[in-house]
């Protein structure tokens, strides 16, 4: 497994503000699940921010001012990322992380998140908090169900659905049985490729509203954990039918 570090190109103040901020924090733990480091190189404000990303495991290197700071000027951009139309890689603001993004499970029927709702059997009670369930046979105005159990691996979830309420029915006010919209194998567009379906995953709508990149860098490679000898490296991310990462340029 590759374990290089990742960095994170984000600001946080009162002038950019802080959704994009808290959406790579998401970013970021998901990451160290798969056992990543993650530097923020970031413009905090206040810096007092800065401790909120290391006590989630990050580290902070605190950014400057655009490209010019971050990698020497236009022309080290155009070096650092060979191929790729310098406009394109100025307006690059988005990415799409299909793995970390909302789950949703394609034409599979009943499948719901419960928030909170109660269970009831008889005089016995059960409370569903932030639990998914698939929803069975409806009797009076509740349901029957079971624990739906997924585990996100590096190519695949792996589902389990599991009897650990048997006998409950759940309050039917708390189900809705809507298909999920935006729900696509790997979140990916329907004209790529792949041989099975590991995974779906939600779309946001700004998605289709830039232009994917694929960008190719090269880098001094220094292994796992960052110990070996630096070796020059060509790298690629991103593009149409990458399942992992899309950067988006263009995105208004």
């Amino acid at each position: 497994m590759n374990r290089d570090p990742i960095f994170l190109r984000v600001d946080g103040n009162s002038t950019k503000g802080y959704e994009r901020l808290v959406r790579c924090q998401i970013l970021a733990a998901a990451l160290q699940r798969r056992r990543r480091p993650v530097y923020f190189v970031s413009q905090l404000e206040p810096r007092s921010l800065a401790l909120a990303l290391k006590r989630g495991g990050n580290d902070w290197l605190e950014g400057g001012h655009g490209a010019d700071h971050l990698f020497g000027g236009e022309g080290e951009l155009d070096a650092l990322f060979p191929g790729s139309a310098r406009d394109d890689l100025l307006s690059l603001r988005h990415y799409y992380h299909a793995p970390a993004m909302s789950k949703c499970f394609g034409d599979r029927q009943g499948v719901e998140y419960i928030t909170a709702a109660v269970a009831r059997r008889g005089g016995d009670y059960a409370l569903l908090a932030n639990t998914r369930i698939q929803v069975e046979s409806k009797q009076g105005g509740d349901y029957a169900f079971k624990e739906f159990l997924v585990e996100t691996e590096a190519d695949a979830d792996r589902i389990r659905v599991v009897d650990n309420y048997p006998g409950f029915l759940v309050d039917g006010r708390k189900v809705d049985l809507k298909k999920p919209s935006r729900c696509v194998p790997y979140g990916i567009p329907a004209g790529c490729g792949f041989d099975h379906i590991g995974r779906y995953r939600r779309t946001p709508s700004w998605l289709d509203a830039g232009k994917p990149l694929e960008l190719s860098c090269r880098i001094q490679a220094m292994g796992e954990g960052c110990t070996a000898a630096p070796a020059p490296t060509e790298v690629s991310v991103g593009g149409v039918c990458d399942k992992e990462m899309r950067p988006v340029a263009g995105v208004k």
